[in-house]
């Protein structure tokens, strides 16, 4: 169209300059609902761990799987016993073994709880034997004493205390302890790694 004497800002004398007249926000009836909600405020993007571990249904999903597996290895943790602890006649036995200054301390502590069905069906006094061996990388046993603990009071942990200085065979790396409790006609080992301050490396 070309711009004459006869036209008013490039329309024809007598037409009237077409006016387009726009609400605002009105394009927005135009666009797919999510992108309309998105940019309104009404669909903003969650924040926080939790919301967005819930945010979709795939999420949610996978937030249960991690909870089960969780929960699953809890459960198994409390139902499986450590190697250094077992029960004997009712009896709970727990190992520790530390060693300083080439001398293994080597500590059993044994108790009963008076909540226990063994303790409910006999109250009475209990002995528990202790046999306690190293083992070193070879896995090679080196005896380390024997001891004799008596349980009477329940609640109540009665420590066995063996040690043992390190004298000669050198080369020999002791890597833990096993120690065999029996009570009641019942016997079980338990094991621990040493808890080295200075690692035992004779022993005899």
């Amino acid at each position: 169209m070309a711009f004459g004497e006869d036209m008013i800002d490039g329309y024809p004398d007598g037409e009237e300059p077409i006016v387009f007249h726009h609400k605002n926000g009105e394009f927005r009836e135009l666009e797919r609902k999510q992108w309309r909600d998105l940019a309104t405020g009404q669909n903003q993007p969650k924040t926080g761990l939790f919301r967005v571990l819930v945010s979709t249904k795939m999420n949610r999903m996978i937030f249960i799987v991690m909870v089960m597996c969780f929960g699953l290895v809890f459960v198994l943790n409390l139902l499986m016993n450590k190697p250094n602890e077992a029960t004997v006649n009712g009896v709970y036995c727990n190992l520790s073994a530390l060693s300083i200054n080439e001398t293994l301390y080597v500590t059993t502590e044994c108790r009963i709880s008076s909540k226990s069905k063994a303790y409910r069906r006999n109250s009475k006094p209990r002995e528990v034997s202790i046999r306690a061996v190293a083992v070193n990388s070879q896995n090679n046993e080196f005896y380390i004493g024997d001891d004799l603990v008596e349980v009477n009071e329940p609640n109540t942990a009665i420590p066995s205390n063996l040690e043992y200085k390190n004298t000669g065979l050198e080369g020999m790396e002791i890597e833990s302890v096993r120690v065999t409790v029996e009570s009641g006609g019942q016997s079980e080992d338990i094991t621990c790694k040493i808890d080295n301050k200075n690692k035992v490396k004779k022993i005899k």
